[in-house]
C-alpha cells in the first residue's frame, strides 16, 4: 500500500504541474527613476481595471506595474481626459518601458495599434481623431502572454530563460509633444591631440515654420554632472534646423573607472515663450577597434561581462530598480565593466542605471536556439527582420549600449544562421554599433559579425583549437562560461557541480581568457533566477530556479565563484580552493534495490521448482510454453503475477539508471524542449533528480501498462475467431518479458559504467537490442496464443505504434514544430 500511495502522491504531483494556473495578478514596484524632465507628463499608474476578455464584469482593479500568471490573455482599462489644447497643440505618446507579451491597443473601443515585439519598449502616438476633448477617454490594452514556436519572438523553446510574466513591469506614462516642437537632437563628437580636446556639433530639428509661429529660438545648454553650465547659445532655426559647434577643453572621459558624463538641455522658444524642452544625456568616450584589440579613449580595453536577468520571479521579486541598482554596484565591486542582456531586454530606467555606475551593454534578441527550418520559413524570417528592425531602432539611442547581439546558441556552420546574421549585421552597422552572436562552439566564418561568442556549458572549450587561430580570428572572439552550481554541502572541486568545482571552473575560464589575449568574456550569470521549469542541466528546483548564478538569490558573497572572480579581476590574494575527494556518485540505492531483487528471484527460484521450470521454458523454449498457455496448461496465478512485479520493478531499474545518468545532460534538456511543453521537462526533471520516486512510478506505470496492453489485446481479439481468456494473454505477456531479470546483476554497476564514459554508445545500442527483442517476443506469445499468423499480429502492432507515435509527433508539430527543433537539438549534441 505504500507504494501505491507513493505512486498517487507523484501522479498528483504531475497533474498539478499540467493544469493551468488560474490568472493570478501581482503588483510590482514602481520605484522606477523619474527619467522624465522638461515636457509634459502624466502617470498612468493607479486606477488600470484588469479583467479576462470572457468575463468583463468581472474585474480586479490594479497599480501598474503589475504581471500576471496564466496563458488568458487580460485587458488593462483606464479613462483618461484631455483637453482641447492637449489634442489640438501636442501628439501625445503613450510609453510603456515593459510589456509582455504581444499586446493590442484601443481607444474607445477602436484598435489603432499592435505590438506583437515582446520586451521590447514602447512609445506610440494615440491618434487624435479618435481621442474626445473634455470627455472621459477609454484606453485598453489587451495584453497575451502566450509564447508560441513560430509566432512569437522570442519563440517558447527557450533554454534557461527567466519565466514569462504577462502584464507590464515598467514605467507607463503619457508624454505631451509639442506639434510644433523638438523633433530630434543628432549629434557628432571628434576628439583631437591625444583627448585634450573634444569638438561637438549638434543639429536640433524642429517642426513647423518660423513664418506661423512667430520669433522662434533654439537654445542648448552644456551641463557637467554636477549640473555647471559649460556652454549656452541660442540660436534662430534655419529650415527648421538649427545648429551648434561646443568645444570642450580637456572634456571628462566617461569610462567604467571614471563615469561622468555630460546632460544636454535644447529648449524652442516662440517670442520667448518656452514651447518645448528636451534633455540628452552625453557620455563622451571613444572606443575603436584596432586589428584585433580595442581601445577606449586611447587604451587598451577588454570586456570583462557578466549576464544578468533583472527581471525574475525569486531573484527580483518585485522587479524592484534599488535591488537592480544593488546589483550593478556588486557586478562593479567584482571588477565587470559590462552587462550583458541575454534573456531580457532592459528598458529605459536600467539604461539610465547603467549610465549612472560606469557599466557598458550587451544587448541581444532574447531568443537562442533557432532552428534552420524558420529561419528558411518567410514567415518567420518577415516576422524576426521586423523584430530586429524595432529592436535596433530601440537601443541605437543609448550610447553606452556597445553592442547589439542578434542571439545565441547558433550552430557553427549552418547557412541560414549565417544568412540571416549577415543581414542582422549590416542592419547593426547603420546604427554605429558592434554586432555579435554567440555559437556552440568555434564558428566557421568569423568575418559575419564584429564579435563571435563561444558558449562554454560546463567544460571549456579546447586551448590548442583556439591557438590555431590567428590574431585577428581570436581578437573577434569572447567566452561565455555557464557552471550550474547546487551541490551546496559538498567540499572540494572533484565534485561536479559543487561550489568548489564552479569555483575552479570560472578560474580556468578567466586563465584562458589571460593566455589567448581574448577581447572579452561573460560569465553566466551574475544571480540565480526562476524560469519557466525545472531544469535537468541546473538541477531540479520546486520553484524552478537556476542555479547558475555565482550568486544567489540571497546576494551572500560566500560562493567559491565569486570569490576566485573578484582575486582575478581586483588583483586580490589568491583564493584557496579544496581539492576534495572523489565522491561516489552512485546511490547507494541502485546497487541495493537491484541486489534485493536478484536475491528475491533467486530464493523463488531455487525453492519453487515448478516457478524454476516454467522460467527456463519461457526463457528457451518460448514457443512449446507459449503453446502451453495456449492450450490452458497448469500455470500458477502466483507465479505469473510475481514475475510481473519483479520484471516491471528491473525495467523501471533501469529507466531510472539511464535518467539518472542523463539529469544534467544539457543536450537532452533541449531536446525535451524541442516538444515546446514547460511541463513535459519539470516532469522528467523531477523524475531524473528523484530516482526513488521516479522508480516508484515508473515501476507501478509499467505494472498498469502490462494490465492495459492486456485489455486491449482482449478488445482486438473479437476480430478473431479464437477466444481467448484475459488471464492466458496476461500470462503471455508478463512471461515474454521475463528475460529482462537477466539484466539485474548488470544493474548493480550500470551506472558506474555509464560514469566511464568509455562505453555508452555500445552499452545503449544493446539495451535498445534487449528491447526490441522483448517487444518481439510479446508479439511471438501474442500469435501463439490466438493461433494465428505472425504477420497478422505484427501488422496491428505496427499500425497501432505508428498511429500512437505518429499522433503523437503529430500534434506536437502541428502545436510546437518540434521536427524543427529537435533537427537543431541532435545537431549541437556533438559540442556538448
Amino acid at each position: 500500500m505504500i507504494f501505491l500511495k507513493n505512486f498517487v502522491v507523484i501522479l498528483l504531483f504531475f497533474l498539478v504541474q499540467n493544469l493551468s494556473a488560474a490568472v493570478k495578478i501581482t503588483p510590482l514596484s514602481h520605484d522606477f527613476p523619474k527619467l522624465y524632465e522638461g515636457r509634459k507628463i502624466i502617470e498612468l499608474t493607479d486606477s488600470w481595471d484588469v479583467y479576462s476578455p470572457r468575463s468583463a464584469d468581472s474585474r480586479t482593479n490594479v497599480i501598474l506595474p503589475a504581471s500576471f500568471y496564466g496563458t488568458d490573455e487580460l485587458v488593462f482599462e483606464k479613462t483618461i481626459s484631455f483637453t482641447s489644447s492637449d489634442i489640438s497643440d501636442y501628439n501625445i505618446f503613450l510609453v510603456i518601458d515593459g510589456i509582455d507579451h504581444s499586446a493590442e491597443f484601443f481607444i474607445n473601443d477602436q484598435s489603432f495599434y499592435k505590438f506583437p515585439y515582446g520586451q521590447i519598449p514602447l512609445t506610440v502616438l494615440l491618434p487624435s481623431e479618435l481621442l474626445i476633448e473634455n470627455q472621459k477617454n477609454s484606453l485598453k490594452i489587451k495584453i497575451n502572454s502566450a509564447l508560441g514556436s513560430e509566432t512569437t519572438i522570442p519563440t517558447k523553446q527557450r533554454f534557461l530563460f527567466p519565466e514569462n510574466r504577462g502584464g507590464i513591469s515598467g514605467n507607463v506614462y503619457l508624454k505631451f509633444v509639442p506639434k510644433n516642437g523638438i523633433v530630434s537632437v543628432a549629434k557628432s563628437v571628434n576628439f583631437e591631440k591625444n583627448f585634450s580636446r573634444a569638438n561637438l556639433n549638434f543639429v536640433v530639428s524642429c517642426s513647423g515654420t518660423e513664418s506661423k509661429k512667430g520669433n522662434r529660438k533654439v537654445s542648448l545648454t552644456l551641463l557637467s554632472d554636477s549640473s555647471l553650465v559649460l556652454f549656452s547659445k541660442s540660436v534662430k532655426p534655419n529650415n527648421g534646423k538649427a545648429n551648434f559647434s561646443v568645444i570642450l577643453k580637456n572634456p571628462n572621459l566617461y569610462s567604467p573607472s571614471d563615469a561622468k558624463y555630460y546632460r544636454v538641455k535644447v529648449e524652442l522658444k516662440s517670442d520667448e515663450k518656452i514651447i518645448d524642452v528636451y534633455y540628452q544625456n552625453l557620455p563622451l568616450f571613444n572606443l575603436v577597434k584596432t586589428k584585433n584589440r580595442f581601445l577606449l579613449n586611447g587604451e587598451n580595453f577588454n570586456f570583462k561581462g557578466v549576464e544578468y536577468t533583472p527581471f525574475s520571479k525569486l531573484s527580483n521579486e518585485l522587479f524592484s530598480y534599488k535591488r537592480i541598482e544593488e546589483d550593478f554596484e556588486i557586478a562593479k565591486s567584482l571588477g565587470f565593466n559590462t552587462i550583458r542582456f541575454s534573456h531580457n531586454l532592459p528598458n529605459n530606467a536600467i539604461m539610465e542605471l547603467l549610465l549612472k555606475h560606469g557599466l557598458f551593454a550587451f544587448v541581444e534578441v532574447p531568443d537562442n536556439f533557432i532552428p534552420d527550418a524558420l529561419l528558411n520559413d518567410s514567415n518567420f524570417k518577415r516576422r524576426l527582420s521586423e523584430y530586429v528592425k524595432n529592436f535596433i531602432s530601440f537601443y541605437e539611442n543609448y550610447p553606452n549600449v556597445i553592442a547589439l547581439g542578434a542571439g545565441s546558441s547558433f550552430l557553427p556552420d549552418s547557412e541560414p544562421v549565417f544568412s540571416y546574421l549577415s543581414d542582422f549585421a549590416n542592419k547593426v552597422k547603420s546604427s554605429g554599433k558592434l554586432s555579435y552572436a554567440t555559437f556552440v562552439t568555434i564558428p566557421s566564418n568569423f568575418d559575419i559579425v564584429d564579435f563571435a561568442g563561444i558558449e562554454s556549458e560546463s567544460r571549456l572549450p579546447e586551448a590548442g583549437v583556439l591557438r590555431k587561430l590567428d590574431e585577428n580570428s581570436r581578437g573577434k572572439l569572447f567566452i561565455s562560461g555557464t557552471y550550474p552550481a547546487f551541490e551546496e554541502t559538498r567540499q572540494g572541486y572533484l565534485y561536479e557541480n559543487s561550489y568548489e568545482a564552479q569555483g575552479k571552473y570560472f578560474r580556468e575560464l578567466l586563465k584562458l581568457y589571460d593566455k589567448l589575449h581574448l577581447n572579452g568574456f561573460f560569465i553566466n550569470s551574475l544571480i540565480d533566477f526562476s524560469g519557466d521549469y525545472s531544469s535537468l542541466y541546473a538541477s531540479y528546483s520546486k520553484n524552478k530556479l537556476y542555479k547558475i548564478g555565482i550568486l544567489g538569490t540571497e546576494r551572500l558573497p560566500g560562493r567559491i565563484a565569486y570569490k576566485v572572480i573578484s582575486e582575478k579581476l581586483n588583483h586580490n590574494k589568491n583564493v584557496s580552493i579544496p581539492i576534495g575527494n572523489t565522491i561516489p556518485q552512485v546511490p547507494l540505492f541502485f546497487i541495493v534495490l537491484p541486489l534485493f531483487l536478484a536475491v528475491l528471484i533467486g530464493g523463488i527460484l531455487n525453492s519453487r521448482r515448478k516457478f524454476r521450470e516454467d522460467a527456463k521454458r519461457a526463457l528457451f523454449r518460448s514457443y512449446n510454453f507459449f503453446a502451453d498457455i495456449r492450450d490452458q496448461r497448469l500455470l500458477s496465478g502466483f507465479h505469473s503475477y510475481f514475475m510481473m512485479v519483479i520484471s516491471s520493478a528491473t525495467l523501471a531499474l533501469l529507466g531510472v539508471n539511464v535518467m539518472f545518468f542523463l539529469r544534467g545532460n544539457i543536450s537532452l534538456e533541449k531536446i525535451l524542449l524541442s516538444f515546446g511543453s514547460f511541463s513535459f521537462v519539470t516532469d522528467f526533471s523531477y523524475l531524473a533528480w528523484h530516482p526513488k520516486n521516479a522508480f516508484m512510478f515508473l515501476w507501478i506505470a509499467i505494472m498498469l501498462g502490462i494490465i492495459l496492453i492486456s485489455l486491449l489485446v482482449k478488445f482486438f481479439s473479437v476480430f478473431n475467431r479464437t477466444r481467448v481468456l484475459y488471464e492466458n494473454i496476461f500470462y503471455s505477456i508478463t512471461w515474454a518479458i521475463m528475460p529482462v531479470t537477466l539484466l539485474l546483476v548488470v544493474e548493480l554497476l550500470f551506472l558506474k559504467i555509464l560514469y566511464l564514459n568509455s562505453f555508452n554508445f555500445l552499452i545503449y545500442f544493446f539495451v535498445v537490442i534487449f528491447l526490441i527483442w522483448l517487444f518481439f517476443r510479446v508479439l511471438k506469445g501474442i500469435y501463439i496464443v490466438f493461433d494465428v499468423q505472425p504477420s497478422t499480429v505484427y501488422l496491428f502492432a505496427f499500425g497501432i505504434l505508428v498511429l500512437f507515435i505518429g499522433g503523437f509527433l503529430l500534434y506536437y508539430q502541428i502545436s510546437a514544430n518540434v521536427f524543427d527543433y529537435l533537427s537543431s537539438a541532435m545537431a549541437q549534441v556533438k559540442y556538448f
